[in-house]
Order: C-alpha cells, then sequence, then structure tokens
C-alpha cells in the first residue's frame, strides 16, 4: 500500500468524518476531511494518491456530483460511498459511475477497512499503468513514420526477412534499422523490443480523457 496515499472523507457529519478519520489512522494513513464538495475541491487534493470516501447526500455540491466531477476533471481516485441515504436506484448509479464500494452507516470497522485497502491498490494500479503510457507515449515520440512502421511489424511477428520485403530492403538494413530502433527507445535487447512494440500494438486505443492516443502505423508512402 502506498505510504504517501491519503483518504479524503466528505461528509457534513462531523460524528462520520471524526469516526472515519480515526479508523483511518489506525491504518497509519493519512486523512483530510471536508463538511462539503466546494472545500474538498478548493482543497486540491485531485492529483494525490489514496480515495475518497463520500456521503451522497451533502448540501451544494452531492456525493454523486462529487463522483462525476473527478471523472470530469480527469481524476482517477476512487471513490467509496459511506451513507445514511442508500436506495437501490442511487448504489446501482454509483457502481455503475465507477464506485469501488458502496456502504451503509453506521459502517462496519472492518467493511470500510477492506474497502480502503482495495480502492488504494486500485488507485496504485491506475497510477502505475498510467506512469507506463506515459512512458511509453514519450518514447514514440522519438520515432518517425518509418520507425513505427517496422515496429508495428515486429509487433505481428514477421521475419527480418518479411520486413526487408516489405520495405524493400535488405535484411541487413533491417538488422541496422531495429538497432537503431533500440537506441532511440533506450531498450538494451531484442527481447526488449519485441515486448515494447507489443505492449504499444496491445495498448487501448483511447485514454481516460477521451483523448485518442493510437498510433500512426500506416505505411509510409
Amino acid at each position: 500500500m502506498q505510504n504517501d496515499a491519503a483518504v479524503f472523507v466528505v461528509d457534513p457529519d462531523a460524528a462520520t468524518r471524526d469516526a472515519v478519520r480515526s479508523l483511518v489512522y489506525t491504518m497509519n494513513l493519512q486523512c483530510e476531511a471536508y463538511a462539503s464538495g466546494e472545500a474538498f475541491f478548493e482543497a486540491g487534493v485531485l492529483a494525490r494518491p489514496g480515495c475518497a470516501v463520500l456521503e451522497v447526500r451533502i448540501p451544494g455540491v452531492n456525493g454523486l456530483e462529487i463522483q462525476q466531477q473527478l471523472a470530469a476533471r480527469g481524476s482517477t481516485l476512487p471513490v467509496i460511498f459511506l451513507t445514511s441515504h442508500s436506495t437501490l436506484s442511487i448504489a446501482v448509479r454509483a457502481m455503475r459511475a465507477g464506485a469501488v464500494h458502496f456502504l451503509e452507516k453506521p459502517f462496519r470497522e472492518h467493511e470500510l477497512w477492506d474497502a480502503i485497502i482495495e480502492a488504494i491498490t486500485v488507485d496504485s494500479r491506475r497510477r502505475e499503468r498510467a506512469a507506463q503510457q506515459q512512458d511509453s507515449e514519450s518514447r514514440l515520440s522519438r520515432l518517425n513514420v518509418r520507425d513505427r512502421w517496422v515496429l508495428k511489424m515486429i509487433a505481428e511477428g514477421r521475419s527480418k526477412k518479411a520486413i526487408a520485403e516489405a520495405m524493400d530492403v535488405c535484411v541487413r538494413t533491417v538488422e541496422l534499422r531495429r538497432n537503431q530502433l533500440m537506441k532511440k527507445l533506450e531498450l538494451r535487447s531484442l527481447s526488449e523490443l519485441v515486448h515494447f512494440a507489443l505492449t504499444v500494438a496491445d495498448a487501448p486505443k483511447e485514454s481516460t480523457n477521451g483523448h485518442q492516443r493510437s498510433l500512426d502505423l500506416a505505411q509510409p508512402r
């Protein structure tokens, strides 16, 4: 579990905020509590690791609206709902929007404990994937169109001879181009190059903010 992870509680009820804070401290995690959605967003915590524990019914910006705004602002902060205003329709709406858990008050400590651990694990994995994506995109920005075409053929499992025929060059030229690719991508071996090519080929075509990030691997003319 991330040492710098924090639990962000948004609940108008002071007793609930204190109870959750007390539990979180026993987990050796940081905890910040807010009485309103406005105060939560003003704190500027969206990029920090951890999770949010939200009441549904909050004056002003309610819990479901906080969840929506988190998504709209590109935050990957996992959400746990802890509420005394639970209905099936609300629970379904929250879970469909990506909530990790939907718990009712009064909460059982072990249930909230497990939910927080799961949410922070989800957050850690999301951040790891985002970092890997950013690294891949940074490396790929160094490649020209022909480089990317070669990378695509490597991902397709084509042999040196097949790549040479497709490019209308000799096999030695393909070997040199592969070596140049490894240098540009800062990879140390052919196996690393193959792994990178496969990773990029299997990457989702759209990021969480909706921007297309597929590669232009079309054959150069």
